[in-house]
């Protein structure tokens, strides 16, 4: 059985976090206070559920859904990567490469749960300069990890990391945000965000540094944003909850993604170069998925 750096604690954390949804449930149930349920479990989305009605329907398990979500958030937020074999060692085995993609791979997960929203409250501009900092500098580092940087691969995952990150200071600078062409914006933002994360996640499935679930996860997080992007189409026929619900579930799952491939590096030796990946058996597949 794995051990993590901070299961306990992690573990706790989910736990109180499930009793927070769970108390919030029984609130909507007996009361009909749908506001606590969707503000426990809709971090990311707003959430169109505003009449307060008792009983258990298809909008309320999509909050349920989100709930559930945001636990296996927490547990791999917070658990640390797996102590090896030999006990922990912090990382000083890590080449340099692989110490600096993990840390800006942590950087963007604090971006995309807080650091983005109180810095772009404060000067949206500079909050959109950040994310296009940090995407750039984590798309080269990622490369060079890899060994790709200077291949065509690496080339086109650049420029689609240079498009996906430049999108929301283009948006700010230019105004669109305001203008009637804003969808179509970003929906050119969305599929560039796809085209650089199907990228990165293809040169994850030829590494075996990075774990079956890691790649997965990003899999999954892939699948969802194209339907993502037709919130506004979902929203017009009224399902304007299912279009929050699937862009929380996106949101979540990218940020999973990022934590799953900075903790499959830890205790990377600096010797160590992309290998290609072995396939498993159904056995050992289907415990990874559950790690």
């Amino acid at each position: 059985m794995r051990r993590y750096r901070f299961g306990r604690l992690a573990m706790a954390a989910t736990v109180i976090y499930l009793a927070a949804v769970a108390a919030a449930t029984a609130a909507h149930v007996a009361i009909g206070q749908t506001w606590w349920l969707s503000a426990v479990t809709m971090w990311f989305n707003g959430d169109d559920l505003t009449d307060d009605r008792t009983g258990i329907d298809w909008d309320v398990a999509g909050l349920l859904l989100s709930g559930a979500l945001k636990a296996w958030l927490l547990w791999h937020l917070l658990r640390g990567p797996a102590v090896p074999s030999g006990g922990p060692d912090g990382g000083r085995g890590a080449g340099r490469d692989v110490v600096w993609l993990r840390r800006l791979l942590y950087l963007g997960v604090a971006g995309d749960l807080f650091a983005w929203i109180v810095i772009g409250a404060l000067n949206s501009v500079a909050g959109a300069a950040g994310v296009l900092v940090l995407t750039v500098a984590t798309t080269v580092m990622f490369l060079r990890v890899l060994g790709r940087l200077w291949t065509v691969f690496g080339v086109l995952t650049l420029g689609f990391g240079l498009m996906n990150g430049s999108a929301p200071l283009l948006l700010e600078l230019t105004g669109v945000a305001t203008s009637e062409s804003f969808l179509q914006v970003i929906t050119l933002a969305g599929l560039t965000v796809y085209a650089w994360l199907a990228m990165l996640v293809i040169g994850q499935r030829r590494d075996a540094r990075w774990s079956d679930a890691t790649v997965r996860t990003g899999g999954v997080t892939l699948a969802l944003i194209p339907v993502s992007l037709l919130s506004g189409a979902l929203t017009s026929i009224g399902y304007g909850e299912l279009a929050s619900h699937l862009a929380e579930a996106m949101s979540v799952l990218f940020i999973v993604w990022r934590v799953r491939s900075a903790h499959d590096l830890a205790g990377t030796g600096p010797q160590e170069t992309a290998e290609p990946k072995r396939r498993q058996g159904p056995r050992t597949a289907a415990g990874s998925a559950a790690s």
